[in-house]
């Protein structure tokens, strides 16, 4: 199962209800903390991991659309970390459902709001083809919240142990 655990503007941007009890994400990447991101005419919405602080941005659409387009972003930036496919079928886990609720951590949302004004950064500087390639960047950013160790290692350590760290761009 999937969590996405919004903030208030993203939630009622995509017109979800916010179920208080909710189950955690099954997968090993942990629940999504979701926001929105406006720079200049695009709409985007950035998630993050809760456990690894992964980002994954895509364009912000109706929600009905959502689950499917999260699930095909997360995929892309895992298999541009070179992670092996089974990990990557398991984290975006298609068969188990998703629900979608309030944010629960300040840290998280904290973390979630600084990768935002990175991103902000990153599109005004012109140097961001796509939401992947923001996403990319953005996991190479050092997180205080996992003593200053980048988001993209964290990812490879929690799911891939044994793989070799590489460069992502």
């Amino acid at each position: 199962m999937l969590v996405f655990r919004c903030t208030q503007r993203l939630r009622s941007r995509l017109k979800v209800p916010g179920g208080v009890d909710l189950p955690r994400s099954t997968t090993q990447l942990g629940d999504w903390y979701g926001n929105t991101l406006f720079v200049g005419r695009l709409r985007l919405v950035i998630f993050i991991s809760e456990s690894t602080m992964l980002p994954v941005v895509m364009t912000l659409r109706e929600s009905k659309t959502l689950v499917p387009r999260f699930q095909k972003a997360l995929c892309q930036v895992l298999e541009a970390l070179h992670m092996p496919k089974a990990i990557v079928l398991q984290e975006i886990d298609v068969d188990g459902g998703w629900a979608f609720g309030p944010t629960a951590s300040r840290r998280v949302v904290g973390v979630l709001n600084e990768l935002a004004f990175q991103a902000e950064a990153e599109l005004y500087s012109g140097k961001c083809g796509s939401p992947l390639d923001l996403a990319l960047r953005l996991s190479g950013v050092p997180i205080g919240a996992l003593e200053h160790i980048v988001p993209c290692d964290a990812a490879r350590m929690l799911l891939a142990p044994t793989s070799p760290k590489r460069a992502i761009w």
